[in-house]
């Protein structure tokens, strides 16, 4: 591996850590709300995040004073688009680590967690934005409270309306069932009741609490906490790594904070979108095996058979609808199940 590390001056209040694969102009538009939002700049992102596309640093987006208190490592998982120059010209104060391959979610960030020295470490997806004093306030409400062991924003779709599905609960047979499988996926948002019991509501979204499970897209720790647990289970390659971790701090008796007052967008699915559909499906779904394996090993057995009932009633369906999409559930039995 190549790091690139600037030092910077102080004690580091909070570490983030960047996950970077192919999207520079996301990683840079992160990168720029996370400088401009912690060192107080009264960002013109909160009114409308495109004007960030449009401003220029032809000499590099150097931090402010009052970011010295700030630590930032982004962990570039061998990107071929221009992601690694990028930072090293527009963002010398950021710590960078090139990984030689795409080390996935898990270990992608753990690689940078090891390097994290701020009292709190918060996991950040590339495809997010940081509005206001979000990352402050996260900090303000943990410090108050060390029964904190893990806290998530409110996290907004690019028109400012909330991304009620991330209030989720943690995996059960039944949420396989009417979520997870390719019809009734697509029926139960649409029933009251179904959402109700397996998703999330949007009046659960408008009022700090504690929470069962939140969203790897933005999620803060106390670091000592974090490289206890030895951050995300590595053999969860995409997907579930957030289910996982959060259940396991859970374990240590810690509590999980969802904070209404700090509101990030997340565009979401930036790396995953460049993944063929197949793979998309087959890392979700044998990331979701993975999980009851290891936590509901006796129930495991049946996540597959519903997986792989889901596939044989949508390959003759296909036939039908999109005869295109047979060979995807044809290769989904074949690769995952035989």
């Amino acid at each position: 591996m190549t790091y690139v590390v600037i030092t910077m001056d102080g004690q580091f209040k909070l570490s983030i850590i960047i996950l970077s694969w192919n999207t520079c102009d996301l990683t840079r538009q992160c990168l720029r709300s996370v400088f401009d939002t912690w060192g107080g700049v009264n960002n013109a992102l909160s009114q409308n995040h495109e004007v960030l596309k449009q401003v220029q640093h032809p000499n590099g987006y150097l931090r402010h004073d009052n970011n010295n208190d700030l630590e930032v490592i982004v962990s570039d998982n061998a990107s071929t688009d221009n992601s690694v120059a990028m930072i090293q010209q527009e963002f010398p104060q950021v710590k960078l680590i090139c990984n030689q391959e795409n080390l996935g979610f898990a270990k992608g960030n753990n690689v940078a967690l090891k390097q994290a020295q701020g009292k709190y470490v918060l996991f950040l997806n590339s495809d997010t934005i940081i509005q206001d004093n979000a990352l402050r306030e996260m900090v303000r409400v943990a410090e108050k409270d060390e029964r904190i062991g893990g806290m998530g924003p409110r996290l907004l779709n690019e028109d400012g309306s909330d991304q009620w599905q991330f209030h989720r609960k943690f995996p059960t047979l039944g949420q396989i069932f009417w979520v997870y499988t390719t019809i009734l996926g697509r029926i139960t948002p649409r029933i009251s009741w179904l959402r109700k019991k397996y998703l999330g509501e949007q009046d659960r979204i408008k009022s700090s609490k504690t929470k069962l499970q939140l969203s790897g897209a933005c999620l803060m720790m106390p670091t000592r906490l974090a490289k206890k647990l030895n951050g995300f289970d590595e053999n969860f390659y995409f997907w579930l790594e957030d289910v996982d971790l959060c259940w396991r701090i859970k374990k240590t008796g810690h509590i999980l904070y969802y904070n209404a007052d700090a509101k990030i967008i997340h565009l979401g699915g930036a790396s995953s979108a460049q993944w063929s559909n197949f793979k998309r499906v087959y890392n979700f779904r044998l990331s979701m095996l993975k999980y009851f394996k290891k936590y509901r090993s006796k129930q495991a057995k049946f996540v597959r058979l519903i997986f792989q009932i889901d596939a044989l009633v949508m390959i003759p369906l296909s036939l039908l609808v999109k005869p295109s999409r047979v060979k995807v559930y044809w290769k989904f039995l074949k690769e995952f199940y035989y």
